[in-house]
């Protein structure tokens, strides 16, 4: 797992050694104050994934910053797709793998192309929906087997 190459668009250290690829895309319209939010939070000592910054702190920055860092999205996904051919890479959209309707299909393609992998075992397509549903939704999972525990 990688945001690499990220910042002005460094390569990822020992990139040699890795044959093949998932490449999660999340659309810049909703990655971009995402990864503020991060900045905020590791600015702030905050716990990843808990808070989303005030308003007027994510427009001073997206009026600062957006433009570069559209490009730096931007060559982030062309590192990967120049790098890696079709049959070495999977791109998955972030919108789609964590959508209740298209996620499970989804899986089934990381699925797929996991299988491809040397040492690589996979789960039997019938389990796949479970397994998305435990892994991308696990906070309602959780909050579904703590209700079923009480």
């Amino acid at each position: 797992k990688t945001h690499s190459p990220s910042h002005e668009g460094r390569e990822v250290p020992g990139a040699e050694n890795i044959p093949r690829a998932i490449l999660l895309l999340r659309h810049p319209l909703h990655s971009l104050p995402s990864y503020y939010n991060y900045l905020y939070e590791m600015e702030h000592h905050l716990e990843n994934h808990s808070t989303r910054a005030p308003l007027e702190a994510w427009i001073e920055w997206r009026d600062a910053n957006f433009e570069r860092q559209l490009q730096v999205w931007k060559r982030h996904t062309e590192y990967w797709v120049d790098t890696y051919s079709p049959v070495n890479r999977l791109i998955l959209a972030y919108e789609r793998i964590t959508d209740a309707e298209l996620g499970p299909a989804e899986a089934t393609r990381v699925a797929e192309f996991l299988s491809r992998s040397e040492g690589v075992t996979v789960r039997k397509p019938e389990e796949l929906p479970c397994v998305w549903y435990k892994v991308i939704k696990y906070k309602e999972a959780q909050s579904k087997e703590g209700a079923a525990a009480a």
